[in-house]
C-alpha cells in the first residue's frame, strides 16, 4: 500500500471516476478504486482522505448496476469495518445521500 499512497494514483482515479466521459475508462477505473477499498483500516482512511467518497458518491449514479451496487455496499462494509472510519465517514455527511440511495436500490 506505500507504493500506491507515494504514486498519488488515488486522486488521480478519483478525478478520473468524477469527471470521465469515455465509458470504457470509467469502469476500469472504477475497478481499480473498487478493489484499493478492500484495504486496512489505515489505508481506508487515507482513501476518505483523498475524497474516496466523492468518488463512491458517483459511482453509486451509474448505470452499471454490478458498480452502483459495489459502491454502495463498500460505504456499508466499511461503516462495520471500524469506529474509526464509520466516524470518519459521518463527517463527510454522506448518510442522508446511502438512504437515498438504499431507497432508490430496494425499490
Amino acid at each position: 500500500m506505500k507504493y500506491i499512497i507515494r504514486s498519488n494514483v488515488v486522486p488521480e482515479l478519483v478525478r478520473i471516476v468524477i469527471t470521465e466521459s469515455d465509458s470504457d475508462v470509467l469502469v476500469e477505473a472504477c475497478w481499480c478504486l473498487l478493489q484499493l477499498c478492500t484495504g486496512k483500516n489505515k489505508f481506508v482512511l487515507y482513501l476518505i482522505d483523498n475524497d474516496i467518497l466523492d468518488a463512491l458518491k458517483a459511482m453509486s449514479q451509474l448505470s452499471n448496476e454490478e458498480i452502483s451496487i459495489s459502491a454502495v455496499r463498500t460505504i456499508g462494509n466499511w461503516c462495520l469495518q471500524s469506529s474509526t472510519i464509520r466516524d470518519a465517514i459521518m463527517g463527510h455527511d454522506i448518510h442522508q445521500f446511502l438512504i437515498g440511495k438504499l431507497t432508490v436500490l430496494t425499490s
